[in-house]
C-alpha cells in the first residue's frame, strides 16, 4: 500500500510548480530584453532578471530542508546568551567573558537536522550539536556564530556567509550600551546583503541596562535610521531584548541588575519559532520567490512607462 503524502511533501510538489511558473515568466522577460539591446534600460533589466532567476532557484533548493535561523553579531552583544534563551534557557552555547565565546559556528537542532546542516555548511568549520531535550520546535535549526569583530572573524567568514545564505531568519545582535558602532554595522553590511530569506531582524540586547525612556525615545529610533543608511535595505524587525532574563541561571552582575521590565524577547521567540512547521515553510518560501518576481516585473514596467 502506498504511503500518503504528508503536508510538507504535498506543499513541496505544489511549490515546485509555482516556482517554475515564476522562473518561466522572468526568463521570458529576459529573452525579450535581450532582443532589444539598443533600448538603454534593457541590459541592466536583463541582468536583474538573471539574478532574480538565481535567487528564486536558491529559494526552491531549500524546499526540502529544515528551517534555519542564524544569529550573528559583534563581541559582547550577548549572542550566545540569546541562543541559550531561545532554546529554553539551557546552556547550549558557551557564554561568558572570554572572547570569542564561540570559536566556530555551532548548529543546534533535533534529530539529524543539526548534523545534516553542518555537513551542508562544511564540517571543518561548523560543529553540530543534535538535541533531544530542547525548546526548539521540530524542523528548526539554530546557528550560533563567532563574534564578527574577533581576531578570528576573517577565518570564519566563508562559513558565516554560507550560514547566512542558508538562513530563513537572520538575527543581527547588538549591545544596547553601544549599538551604533560604525565598524560593526559596516562589517555586517556585505554579509546582510547575502541574505535572501524570510525575515531580517536587528536585536538591541541587554536593553534592561539602559534607561527605558531613553531607549524608546532616543536610542531605538536613531538605531533604525542608522541601520537603514548603513545597510541600504529594509530591516523587518528591530527588537529590544534582555536575553539573560530567560536563561536558567542569569548570574546577574551586581553592576548589571535590570533597570526596567521592557523586553521584546517573546516577540523575537515568536519570529524565530514561526518559521518552523510543515508546509508553512514551503508556502513562505514560495511567497518570497513571488516577491522577487514582482520586483523585477514592476521595475521593467516602470522603465517602459517612462520611455513611452
Amino acid at each position: 500500500m502506498n504511503r500518503p503524502a504528508n503536508e510538507k511533501e504535498t506543499a513541496v510538489l505544489k511549490g515546485i510548480g509555482r516556482i517554475e511558473r515564476l522562473v518561466a515568466d522572468v526568463e521570458l522577460l529576459k529573452g525579450s530584453l535581450e532582443a532589444v539591446p539598443l533600448w538603454r534600460p534593457a541590459p541592466a533589466l536583463a541582468a536583474q532578471c538573471a539574478e532574480t532567476v538565481r535567487m528564486i532557484r536558491a529559494i526552491a533548493a531549500r524546499f526540502d530542508r529544515r528551517a534555519v535561523v542564524t544569529v550573528i553579531g559583534p563581541s559582547g552583544s550577548g549572542k550566545s546568551t540569546l541562543v541559550n534563551a531561545l532554546a529554553g534557557g539551557r546552556e547550549l552555547s558557551p557564554a561568558g567573558r572570554r572572547r570569542p565565546t564561540t570559536g566556530r559556528l555551532v548548529a543546534f537542532g533535533g534529530g539529524r537536522d543539526a548534523t545534516e546542516l553542518a555537513e551542508e555548511l562544511g564540517r571543518d568549520s561548523v560543529e553540530a550539536l543534535p538535541l533531544s531535550d530542547t525548546a526548539l520546535p521540530e524542523g528548526l535549526c539554530l546557528i550560533d556564530t563567532p563574534d564578527t569583530d574577533s581576531a578570528e572573524a576573517r577565518r570564519h567568514l566563508p562559513a558565516l556567509e554560507r550560514a547566512v545564505a542558508h538562513a530563513d531568519v537572520l538575527v543581527c545582535v547588538f549591545d544596547a550600551e553601544n549599538p551604533k558602532r560604525r565598524d560593526h554595522v559596516d562589517f555586517l553590511a556585505p554579509i546582510v546583503r547575502r541574505f535572501d530569506g524570510e525575515s531580517l531582524a536587528a536585536v538591541i540586547n541587554k536593553c534592561d541596562r539602559l534607561d527605558e525612556a531613553e531607549l524608546k525615545d532616543g536610542i531605538l529610533p536613531d538605531f533604525r535610521a542608522y541601520l537603514a543608511r548603513g545597510w541600504q535595505r529594509p530591516v523587518d524587525r528591530v527588537l529590544c531584548t534582555a536575553g539573560r532574563r530567560h536563561v536558567q541561571d542569569p548570574a546577574w552582575d551586581a553592576a548589571a541588575e535590570p533597570r526596567h521590565g521592557f523586553d521584546e524577547f517573546d516577540e523575537l521567540r515568536a519570529l524565530v519559532f514561526g518559521v518552523a512547521g510543515g508546509g508553512r515553510v514551503v508556502d513562505r518560501r514560495v511567497e518570497n520567490a513571488r516577491q522577487l518576481h514582482r520586483v523585477v516585473l514592476e521595475e521593467a514596467a516602470r522603465e517602459l512607462a517612462a520611455d513611452r
